[in-house]
């Protein structure tokens, strides 16, 4: 996963858990991200369940992006190698 779709994926009004209106805008951003991710092609039906669903795929990825990005860190400070 490159920076660039980590800091897309970094938006916390996408997973704060409250019920709010989407912006067009966010929705397509959403599922673009969405289906780079997984190669999939969803569309957004308005489904609240779908919706919440790449969501919560997104909110993993973004977990698991962090936790690699650890462990590289944890990895350059004992090899003093850069792994970027």
């Amino acid at each position: 996963m490159t920076e660039a779709q980590i800091e897309l994926l970094a938006k916390p009004q996408w997973y704060d858990g409250r019920k709010r209106a989407w912006s067009p805008s966010d929705l397509k951003e959403a599922y673009e991200l969405h289906n780079k991710l997984t190669g999939q092609n969803k569309r957004d039906s308005g489904c609240g369940g779908c919706r919440r669903a790449v969501i919560q795929t997104l909110q993993h990825q973004y977990q698991l992006a962090l936790k690699e990005n650890e462990g590289n860190e944890g990895n350059e400070r004992n090899t003093g190698a850069s792994k970027l």
